[in-house]
């Protein structure tokens, strides 16, 4: 039986490096956002650092989400989609702000890997308004029709 165990091999992915500091939340509050389900994405590009720098995201919740136990069980949530999302589509030199909703405890857990990976290529091709392009926080070009 423990020989079973041994074998059983599960595929992990490197945690992204996270915001930490206040004035980096604040930074991203003036950039891009989509309305998620479970939760609401804020995207900003950062000035310090060239366009070729990490990714980083950061995770919040407020305390209209429900009590510390609530709370945590949602920035968990979030934090583990990041970590099994395709960030591909997560530009390189930005900051990411996942703010997490209540739905995200009723949410099917693959419903959220599924929204965050569409918002994150949704806010990197239009940015703030996905109706109107070429208002993206992207330097891209379209490719033409």
């Amino acid at each position: 039986m423990a020989g079973a165990m041994a074998e059983h091999k599960t595929t992990t992915c490197e945690n992204p490096p996270r915001l930490r500091k206040r004035q980096e939340f604040e930074a991203a509050k003036k950039g891009a956002r989509l309305h998620g389900r479970a939760f609401l994405l804020q995207a900003v590009k950062r000035k310090t650092e060239p366009e070729n720098g990490e990714t980083r995201f950061g995770f919040t919740v407020t305390r209209k989400c429900g009590n510390s136990v609530m709370r945590n069980r949602i920035r968990r949530r979030l934090r583990e989609a990041v970590r099994l999302c395709d960030r591909v589509a997560a530009l390189p030199g930005h900051d990411y702000v996942l703010i997490g909703k209540t739905e995200a405890l009723g949410e099917p857990f693959t419903a959220i890997v599924a929204s965050l990976t569409e918002s994150l290529d949704r806010i990197s091709r239009f940015g703030a308004n996905p109706h109107k392009p070429g208002t993206g926080i992207s330097s891209r070009k379209r490719p033409p029709r």
